[in-house]
């Protein structure tokens, strides 16, 4: 007598090995994630209560773990990670210190949270390897689009973008 196997049962084992694996898998890249320390450096500490502090904490748990984990082994990988920052698409009260999300504030948080991102590449030990490119998808114009003094005045939709490019390698 022989053993036969049905082909869909076989399939169906290796589906379930295969997935058991990526779960065992997932669960050692976000324990080695999660363990990782960061901001809290001579630059501050990551924004905690807003979005883009929050993921700039994330990218640098990654990178950190990235760099620091032989049980990840992805030390010599190339990484990109993309994150964002909304909030600019304001036409008007720019300058209005009692607004929520006006261009201050924004701005501020953008370089705080920055400032702590590249310190902690720095000792890391990564920031010669390491290229930050912070752009908008649309652009605005220089001049503004109401009378100086003004309540309403901002800036409106341009034809550029603004990019700026920071890190070690950059000159």
């Amino acid at each position: 007598l022989f053993d036969i196997q049905d082909p869909a049962d076989q399939i169906e084992k290796l589906q379930m090995n295969t997935l058991n694996l990526v779960h065992r898998t997932l669960a050692i890249v976000k324990s080695e994630i999660a363990s990782q320390v960061v901001g809290d450096n001579i630059a501050g500490k990551y924004d905690e209560s807003e979005h883009f502090g929050r993921t700039l904490r994330d990218a640098a748990k990654v990178i950190k773990a990235k760099r620091t984990s032989s049980t990840l082994g992805l030390a010599q990988k190339n990484t990109i990670i993309l994150t964002g920052q909304s909030g600019y698409d304001t036409h008007a009260d720019q300058t209005n210190l009692n607004l929520r999300g006006n261009l201050n504030e924004l701005l501020t948080t953008l370089g705080n949270n920055l400032a702590v991102f590249f310190t902690d590449l720095a000792t890391f030990g990564i920031l010669q390897d390491t290229v930050i490119v912070i752009y908008s998808e649309f652009g605005r114009t220089t001049h503004e689009n109401g009378s100086q003094g003004s309540p309403g005045v901002g800036t409106d939709h341009g034809h550029g973008s603004h990019t700026m490019v920071l890190g070690g390698p950059v000159k």
